[in-house]
């Protein structure tokens, strides 16, 4: 009998890892998503105020990356990247051709404003790809799955709920009272 509950949740673990498996990549993707989206939301402002001209070479350069990372987010992966460069014989060289026309061709003839703000763009767009990959990872799976538990466990609820529960009826009972005095401030007939 023991045995048999044993390898029941055993089982059982393992569907759950499976289960979650499958809602922590979708949300990976969602917040990459929403990263990219931000970014490109900034790029848009940037050339909506007329800093650049949505014309302009660097601006294409950077929404169409920004597109492209977006339309295939689903299929980026790390062993993706690793099959690419051990696998293309020229993986090197279209990386460094890719660098060196960024920095020759996009950013050295802008002014010094918009080459800050075009690196920034691409360095943050960069490091939201490597923090989706890596989060992706079935390898960072377990880790986080053990950090999740370990939280779970420290979490003292009702501590807490009784600590947010005081912050939230203090907050209610300051700005009840701020509403009154506005209102006893601004009706003619108490003063």
């Amino acid at each position: 009998m023991g045995a048999a509950v044993d390898q029941f949740f055993i089982i059982s673990g393992f569907l759950l890892l499976f289960w979650m498996w499958g809602h922590y990549k979708k949300h990976f993707l969602e917040v990459y998503r929403a990263d990219l989206f931000r970014i490109r939301d900034e790029l848009f402002i940037y050339a909506a105020d007329g800093k650049s001209s949505f014309g302009a070479l660097e601006y294409n350069y950077m929404r169409d990356r920004l597109n492209t990372a977006l339309r295939y987010a689903h299929r980026m992966g790390i062993s993706r990247i690793i099959i690419f460069l051990f696998f293309e014989p020229n993986a090197r060289e279209m990386v460094e051709k890719e660098t060196r026309y960024f920095e020759q061709e996009i950013l050295k003839p802008l002014d010094e404003e918009q080459r800050a703000f075009f690196d920034k763009i691409h360095t943050e767009s960069g490091i939201v790809m490597a923090k989706y990959m890596l989060c992706k990872s079935p390898l960072f799976f377990i880790p986080f799955c053990i950090y999740l538990s370990y939280k779970m466990r420290s979490f003292d609820i009702r501590a807490n709920q009784n600590k947010f529960g005081n912050d939230m009826i203090s907050g209610y009972k300051l700005q009840a009272k701020e509403l009154a005095n506005n209102k006893l401030l601004s009706n003619p007939a108490v003063t």
